[in-house]
């Protein structure tokens, strides 16, 4: 019963979501990400940046790690719960590894 207790609360928690119409990436405890074109990325309710160059950032997020890769790309605004990244974005990946590794 212990494995299946964590879908179970992940679909209560979305019905939970829908029914008091609040946003999913609060209630699940996840991130959200928001792209214009591919010239910026803001991504919510990350946990920290794992690695910064301009042609790839990492970002630490739950339950997966997010890794832009692209051209010029800078880190706009950065706070708490939000970060804005702006370039030339190529590719967007997610990795099961907290430490943003691909394996």
């Amino acid at each position: 019963m212990k494995k299946n207790s964590k879908p179970m609360q992940n679909r209560i928690r979305a019905r939970l979501a829908d029914t008091v119409d609040v946003s999913k990436d609060i209630i699940l405890d996840t991130f959200l990400i928001r792209g214009t074109g591919n010239n910026e990325i803001i991504i919510e309710n990350y946990k920290g940046i794992l690695e910064y160059t301009e042609n790839c950032v990492r970002i630490k997020a739950k339950p997966r790690c997010i890794k832009i890769c692209g051209n010029s790309l800078e880190l706009c605004n950065i706070s708490d719960d939000m970060l804005c990244i702006t370039g030339n974005i190529d590719k967007i990946s997610f990795t099961k590894n907290q430490d943003g590794d691909d394996e």
